[in-house]
C-alpha cells in the first residue's frame, strides 16, 4: 500500500511539474505572438499615417 501511494505522489509530482512547465512554454509563446502583432499593427499604422492625416 505505502509503496503505492509514493508512487502516485512521484507520477503526480512528475505531471504537476510537466504541467507548470507547459503552461510556462504556452504564456511565453503567447507573449511573443501578442509582442509580434502590436509590432505589426503598429508598423501597419506607420505606413498608413498619410492616408490617415489625409481624412483627418
Amino acid at each position: 500500500m505505502g509503496a503505492g501511494i509514493e508512487l502516485g505522489f512521484m507520477i503526480l509530482s512528475i505531471l504537476f511539474r510537466i504541467a507548470i512547465w507547459v503552461i510556462e512554454i504556452a504564456i511565453t509563446i503567447i507573449q511573443c505572438l501578442f509582442y509580434a502583432l502590436a509590432y505589426a499593427i503598429s508598423d501597419f499604422r506607420a505606413d498608413n499615417k498619410p492616408l490617415e492625416s489625409g481624412h483627418w
